[in-house]
């Protein structure tokens, strides 16, 4: 058995009503915020690469379509600094509702690696309002993590 790399997946689900701000999206609860709190952020015990996100809206009833901006930040150990390590786009449709779209890591800009000891962050932002309440967003993402480092 191979313990060098395993894949890890993680629950962002949240109800939010989304808007044109970039906010982060849960770790350990259903608690969305528009800032880096405690419940937007994992500290890594590994190294660890993001393999895809796969992302899905109870309703989409606002425009024609909309583009979601994913990034993925970290926070460097012993720091309270951020910075973006890759982005992408996935694009819904109105009809789009409970439909599952992914984007994979090699989509990005760049390969979002987080190292041990290290902080992941992940935030999403629409590029107009998809709707205007509170819906259920389901989000997972998955990670190809390093049990030797």
């Amino acid at each position: 058995v191979s313990l060098a790399n395993t894949y890890w997946m993680f629950c962002h689900n949240f109800g939010d009503d989304i808007e044109t701000a970039e906010i982060t999206v849960p770790w350990s609860d259903s608690s969305e915020a528009t800032n880096f709190t405690t419940k937007a952020a994992f500290l890594c015990p590994f190294d660890m690469e993001l393999v895809k996100i796969s992302l899905r809206f109870e309703d989409i009833s606002g425009p024609s379509s909309c583009t979601i901006n994913i990034k993925v930040y970290k926070q460097e150990a012993a720091s309270s600094l951020t910075a973006v390590l890759g982005n992408g786009d996935i694009a819904f449709t109105s009809d789009d509702d409970h439909i599952t779209k992914s984007i994979l890591a090699s989509s990005f800009t760049a390969v979002p690696v987080v190292s041990k000891d290290e902080q992941a962050i992940i935030t999403i932002e629409a590029d107009v309002t998809p709707w205007s309440s509170t819906k259920d967003v389901y989000m997972t993402s998955v990670w190809d993590v390093d049990l030797t480092s």
